[in-house]
């Protein structure tokens, strides 16, 4: 089972490299769609994620989910993250 902490990490990092943003722009509490982050993005960051992982998520976890910290408390509850 995944580490929370790993997902965060791995999600602030993928932002900020993705849309070339300043990594102290990128927190947990921070709405994607404020950081810049679309729809298309968000879909093609569920499957990065998957892929980097080797893990299976919802396609739309990024789309039901405004935050990193609302997106790893979904992950927990799917028993992905522990």
């Amino acid at each position: 089972m995944l580490k929370p902490k790993a997902i965060e990490e791995w999600t602030m990092d993928f932002i900020a490299t993705y849309l070339d943003v300043d990594p102290s722009a990128v927190t947990g509490d921070a709405l994607f769609v404020d950081m810049g982050l679309d729809s298309v993005d968000a879909v093609g960051m569920g499957g990065s994620l998957e892929e980097h992982f080797g893990i299976e998520v919802d396609a739309n976890i990024f789309l039901r989910n405004s935050t990193i910290n609302e997106m790893i408390a979904d992950l927990k509850s799917s028993g992905i993250v522990e």
